[in-house]
């Protein structure tokens, strides 16, 4: 297959590196069209005004000063003409992306953007601590079967997967709905920087942990899948407020 690689973390990072040369090793065409510096946590946002700068590192990597979907949308508009890629896949992404955190995610924003436009797109996350310690001997299988998945007829048009593979010592797959991830904190003062804030948030493991949700089964030591499209819609309320205006 034909690919393009995206993330949030930089062309350099650790994660899509390793996609890259797995992908390879499976005999895919491999192109990275990433963010030259770590653009973490920018969701959907891409650049509107001014221009945007593609940097060859080498023949099949590029660094854009812009955002991951920047990456996307610069991706797909220059690929060989004439042709275009069979899969996007944004990530590996170095911590996870689970329940509402999704809304924030750079991973996330431009696999769904890739999907918005028509492509298959994938979304991958693993633990943080895979930057230090690598993957366990299972991982690869489960990669494997995440990209499988994504090219599976069973995903429809403009709809993305949002997959979490566990570190190492997999116990399965869960095809399972995002949750409410809780974070206890908020912004506080930094200190001796008068006038500056930082984010300080604790997640609440007691909430997050407790329900049918994908941060649940994640930390149970499974791949969690989790289709995800633009529609926000919640039709529950939509039908309840067509009801009370229809009295």
């Amino acid at each position: 297959m034909k690919i393009l690689l995206v993330n949030d973390d930089g062309y350099f990072a650790k994660g899509i590196q390793y996609v890259k040369e797995y992908l390879i090793s499976k005999g895919h065409k491999v192109c990275i069209v990433a963010p030259k510096t770590e653009k973490s946590a920018a969701s959907s946002s891409l650049t509107i005004r001014g221009t945007l700068k593609k940097e060859k590192i080498d023949e099949n990597t590029y660094a854009v000063e812009g955002t991951p979907v920047d990456c996307v949308k610069l991706g797909l508009a220059t690929w060989d003409e004439g042709s275009a890629p069979d899969l996007v896949i944004s990530g590996i992404n170095m911590g996870t992306n689970l329940g509402t955190d999704t809304l924030y995610s750079g991973t996330v924003g431009a696999a769904l953007d890739a999907a918005v436009m028509g492509f298959r797109a994938l979304a991958l996350s693993t633990n943080r601590e895979f930057m230090q310690e690598g993957p366990g001997a299972d991982f690869d299988e489960y990669l494997g079967k995440a990209i499988d998945i994504a090219m599976s007829s069973a995903v429809p048009l403009h709809t993305m997967l949002n997959i979490n593979i566990p570190r190492k010592n997999i116990k399965g797959i869960k095809y399972i709905q995002t949750g409410m991830v809780i974070y206890r904190g908020d912004y506080e003062p930094c200190e001796e920087k008068e006038n500056e804030y930082c984010l300080n948030g604790v997640r609440d493991d007691q909430y997050n942990l407790s329900n049918e949700v994908d941060d649940r089964y994640f930390y149970e030591s499974y791949m969690t899948v989790t289709p995800l499209s633009y529609n926000l819609t919640d039709y529950k309320t939509l039908e309840k407020l067509y009801a009370a205006e229809n009295q």
